[in-house]
Formats: C-alpha cells, structure tokens, sequence
C-alpha cells in the first residue's frame, strides 16, 4: 500500500520533541502536521465537498486511526 510510509519529516518532528514531553501533546501535534503531507485531502485544494463522499471521508479515518 502507498499509505503505509511515514514521511521522514513527521519523524524528524516527533524526535525534535523534549525527552519529558507528554505524549498527548506530541500525538495531538503529529496527526496536524500529517494533514500538511495530503494535499488531495484538503478540502480548500479539492473542493469543499470532498468529504460528503463516505469512501474518502473513511480512507481517512483509517489513516489516521492506523
């Protein structure tokens, strides 16, 4: 699957983070900059109503769950 890889900056940010930092904060702030790496999911790039469509709106859910 193409959807499988994490993105060498994500794991740069993640290891930028101090060593006591609380792991909701460091989660909270991956999964925001995971939405930076998909164009094709922003809505203000593909069109408000990408979401309205229950297969994209579900890929990525399990994105994210994943």
């Amino acid at each position: 699957m193409k959807t499988t890889f994490l993105h060498e900056d994500i794991l740069n940010l993640m290891k930028n983070f101090r060593y006591d930092a609380h792991p909701m904060g460091i989660m909270i702030s991956t999964l925001s900059a995971l939405s930076t790496l998909r164009p094709q999911s922003n809505p203000a790039l593909a069109g408000e109503d990408i979401y309205k469509d229950l297969k994209i709106r579900n890929r990525e859910i399990y994105r994210l769950i994943g």
